[in-house]
């Protein structure tokens, strides 16, 4: 599958497919906050669907505002109801 617009990729791509469409169309991993086989597992909890939108934009802030790549990659994995 090649890799849609993340928005296009949360309207269009069937259900099962969705997480990954999702991951390969958005920032989160060319920042490496998740791996792609975490994106399948913790889509289906629900948090990490509700946190998922807003982790590129909030891990960029946090490093524009001097927080550690370490700090904020770990406060927004939280976020997405990651360890």
């Amino acid at each position: 599958m090649s890799a849609l617009p993340a928005r296009k990729a949360m309207l269009v791509v069937p259900g099962p497919d969705r997480a990954r469409a999702f991951f390969k169309g958005c920032e989160l991993g060319r920042l490496n906050l998740v791996t792609e086989a975490e994106v399948d597992t913790a889509w289906k909890s629900n948090v990490f669907a509700s946190g998922v939108l807003a982790a590129p934009s909030l891990y960029v802030w946090l490093l524009e505002h001097r927080m550690t790549k370490a700090e904020a990659r770990k406060l927004t994995r939280q976020l997405m109801g990651l360890r």
